[in-house]
Parts: structure tokens; C-alpha cells; sequence
């Protein structure tokens, strides 16, 4: 299908090798589910999905977006100065939620509700920051440099490391064994990441105090106009743990984050994969002045054939695959994943299109969306709804008004740019 959809032989491989490298990397923690969902209990991974969704908001905010922007440059030299200004801000980011941590720990217990066990995971919480952040700075150069192939190795080496220690720490750390794998995870995967960056002669000798600034002040519509509306925005993705933890315990949101965990994946595989491959093409297509929206439309089609299927087989059959793969005491996830669906279909589909906004350096169309979808979201958290599937109903409604709206913003941007290019 991807093949008879992309006509360059380059966006085939890149996609493919990314998608195969996902899809290997995805396959450790899916092949573990039914083995971790059986030696921890629903409220152990309730607890584990707080803590995930805590670091994965902040990790939005923590290089100011300027991992999106080390893409974008001509020159290689421009690119690499962003790349450590990028780390250096989320070193500065996570050193102050160390500090911020210390100072409101009781406050965060209490405002949110969180289960006691988490008190003292959230002094760890900016060091996971620290680490994926940093790497996601380091993957966008493997990406700049078509180093596909990198990028898939790198998701190999942190979910295995990551699965093993979860497996394998239950009888040491009990409830806490998932966090331990996650933050080891992080660990190999930036270290890697590093070692990698040497491996392919990264340009050390470019980057200086002066030439960071100059590339800082050049990309500065990213920390003023991306980086706080992506924080809203992760947010509000994330919310409805915090939400469902608040209003329903740590075992609904336990039901919940399989639910998410399973939905997300064909988001991993194809979604983000062909998100990074259309922003480096993108890139490539605006330097030469080339049109985009023949590749827009391309990719849309393409990513409503592959979401059907998966609609119609979660619809129909989701929960009868979970009780029979995870036991019957999840059977509510399976349920959960029939409403779910539609809305993570339609992030599917849209969410790899809204890179053009970054790539045409129109990150405040973006901005605005991601600020009018968080005041929504953040709405829910006020609302009483008794029943769980009621609440969960209205979330899918909100997500197909605005992830609608999403891809409109989208095609607008290019059609501009499609008007400005020579004919």
C-alpha cells in the first residue's frame, strides 16, 4: 500500500524502515503484556501511568521545541547548535522541576489525588524528563540525516531494556517495578543516542556560545509560539488519567492505560513514523520550492485505508481479543476500547499532516488549535459524570470536533504556500 501510494523510492524506504523498526520495538512491550498484566496488579499499572503521564507532559515543555526546529536548517553547522541548545534548555528545565518538586510535593499529592505510593517517584520524574527530552533532540538529527535506520535501533535497544528490568525487578520492587524499567529505558536510550552521535561524526567543532544564540534568536517562533501550546497540548492528551484517577481510582485508570497503550500503537508504527519521514521531505520539498499538497493528500488517503480495518475489528471484537489475550480482568479496557476507537483513529490521521505547520514555520496556526483544545479538555476535569463510558463518550466527541478542525488548519497552510510557489 505504501508503495502504491508514494511514487518516491526514498519515502518507501525511510517510512518502511521506520515502520519495521517501530513495529520490532513495540512488539517487546506487546509480547510482555499478557506476562506484566498477570505478575502486577490493574492498580500497580494505574500507578505507572500516572508517573508516565507526568514526565510525558512535562517532556513537551522541557527543550522549548527546538528538537522540531533542527530539521529545518540548510546548514548542518546552524542545525548541531540547536541540537545542544536544545539539551542545555532541558537540562536548565529539569534541574528547576527538581527544585519546583521539593518545594510542592504535598500541594501535587493533594490537588490531583494521587496515590501516596507516588510521593517519592516525583522527585525521579525530572530526571526521565531530562532523558527522553534529550533525546528526542538527538533523534531529530538522525532524522535530518536520514538516518532512518538509527532511529529504529535506538526504539529496540530502550524497549528491551526497559521490558527486561520489568520482568525482571516485580519480585525486588514489587508495584514500582514498571517505573524502574521505564527510567532504565531512558537511560540506555540517550546514552545510545550519544555514542550514535559520534559514531556519524556529529559536528562538535560547530557548536560555540555565540553560534547557539545566533541559531536561538533565528528559531525563536518555537519557544514563543510551539513550545508552551505543545505542553497544553500534551496536557490534554494525557489529561484523562489525571481525570480518571481523580474521579474513579487507580484500577479504572490501570483498565484505561492498556486501553490507551493498545490504541496507541498503530500510532507508533505508522502515525509518528511517517510524521518524521513527511517533516524531513517536507524540508527537502520547501528548499527546492517544490509542491507539497500532491504528498499531503497522498498521505491522507493512505492513512484512511490503514484505519479502517482497525476500526472495525476494535468495534466489533476488542473486547474478546483483551479478555483473551490479558484475562478476563480486563475486560473493561476491551469495552473501554470499543469507545475509544474513533477518537484515536482520527489522531491517526491526522496527526502525521500537522507536521506541514511546523515545516512552513507556522507553528502559530498550531498554537492557537493546541491552546483552544486544552481549555476544552481541561473542562473535563470540573465535570461530575458518574459513569466512566459517559465521560470517556464526551472525550471522543471532543477530540472529532477538533482533530476535524486540526486537518482543516492543515490543508489551508499548504494551499497558501501552494500559491506562492512558481508554477
Amino acid at each position: 500500500m505504501i508503495k502504491n501510494y508514494f511514487n518516491s523510492s526514498e519515502i518507501q524506504k525511510n517510512l518502511l524502515v521506520l515502520i519495521w523498526g517501530t513495529a520490532l520495538a513495540q512488539m517487546i512491550p506487546i509480547l510482555l503484556q499478557p506476562i506484566l498484566r498477570r505478575i502486577y496488579e490493574p492498580s500497580d499499572f494505574g500507578l505507572f501511568a500516572i508517573y508516565t503521564t507526568l514526565y510525558g507532559m512535562l517532556v513537551a515543555l522541557a527543550n522549548l521545541k527546538y528538537e522540531s526546529s533542527i530539521v529545518l536548517p540548510k546548514e548542518d553547522a546552524e542545525a548541531s547548535n540547536l541540537l545542544v541548545a536544545g539539551i542545555l534548555t532541558s537540562f536548565i528545565f529539569s534541574l528547576s522541576l527538581i527544585i519546583l518538586v521539593y518545594f510542592s510535593n504535598d500541594f501535587l499529592m493533594n490537588l490531583f489525588s494521587f496515590p501516596i505510593e507516588l510521593k517519592k517517584w516525583l522527585y525521579l520524574i525530572p530526571l526521565s524528563v531530562f532523558l527522553l527530552s534529550s533525546y528526542q533532540c538527538i533523534n531529530y538529527w538522525f532524522i535530518r540525516k536520514k538516518a532512518f535506520k538509527t532511529s529504529s535501533l535506538n526504539k529496540l535497544v530502550r524497549r528491551g531494556s526497559e521490558g527486561l528490568v520489568q520482568v525482571s525487578a516485580v519480585s525486588a520492587f514489587k508495584s514500582v517495578g514498571l517505573i524502574w524499567g521505564s527510567i532504565v529505558g531512558d537511560f540506555t536510550n540517550f546514552f545510545t543516542g550519544i555514542w550514535q552521535l559520534r559514531r556519524i561524526h556529529f559536528p562538535f567543532k560547530s557548536v560555540s556560545w555565540k553560534s547557539m544564540k545566533a541559531a536561538m534568536l533565528s528559531y525563536k517562533d518555537f519557544p514563543l509560539y510551539h513550545a508552551f501550546p505543545s505542553f497544553l497540548n500534551a496536557i490534554s492528551l494525557t489529561l484523562p488519567v489525571l481525570i480518571l484517577n481523580k474521579s474513579y481510582g487507580e484500577e479504572i485508570t490501570g483498565q484505561f492505560d492498556l486501553s490507551r497503550m493498545i490504541l496507541a500503537l498503530p500510532l507508533a508504527l505508522v502515525s509518528v513514523s511517517l510524521s518524521q519521514v513527511l517533516l524531513q521531505q517536507f524540508a527537502e520539498f520547501i528548499h527546492l520550492r517544490k509542491s507539497l499538497q500532491k504528498l499531503f493528500f497522498k498521505t491522507f488517503k493512505l492513512l484512511i485505508l490503514i484505519a479502517i480495518p482497525g476500526v472495525i475489528i476494535a468495534l466489533f471484537f476488542s473486547v474478546s481479543i483483551f479478555v483473551f489475550i490479558f484475562g478476563d480482568s480486563w475486560r473493561m479496557a476491551g469495552g473501554m476500547t470499543q469507545i475509544l476507537i474513533i477518537s484515536y483513529a482520527m489522531k491517526f490521521i491526522v496527526s502525521p499532516l500537522t507536521v506541514s505547520f511546523i515545516a512552513l514555520k507556522k507553528v502559530r496556526w498550531s498554537a492557537t488549535w493546541q491552546v483552544l483544545y486544552f481549555g476544552v479538555m481541561v473542562s473535563l476535569f470540573f465535570v461530575k459524570i458518574p459513569q466512566v463510558n459517559d465521560l470517556l463518550l464526551l472525550y471522543v466527541a471532543i477530540d472529532i470536533v477538533f482533530y476535524l478542525l486540526y486537518f482543516l488548519l492543515s490543508w489551508r497552510i499548504v494551499f497558501n504556500y501552494e500559491k506562492s510557489i512558481p508554477l
